[in-house]
């Protein structure tokens, strides 16, 4: 949120790849994925499997830009 801050109070505009990294960090879903693996007893090599791991950054992905697209349902 800070650099976000930052950004507007210095007129800066970020490239998509650099909005995407820091939404990634900002956006919150990675504490919802590690609360969601607390009810499953999954082994920790498993959790941080390469795959598993860009299935979340791609999820993390999808919520972002549901974020940032208008909806085509408001006025």
């Amino acid at each position: 949120m800070v650099e976000q801050a930052r950004d507007r109070d210095q007129h800066r505009t970020r490239t998509v790849d650099e909005y995407l990294a820091l939404r990634r960090i900002t956006i919150g879903a990675e504490p919802s994925y590690a609360f969601a693996m607390l009810a499953k007893e999954l082994p920790e090599d498993l959790l941080n499997h390469p795959l598993l791991v860009s299935l979340r950054d791609s999820i993390t992905d999808i919520i972002i830009y549901d974020n940032v697209c208008p909806s085509p349902f408001l006025p």
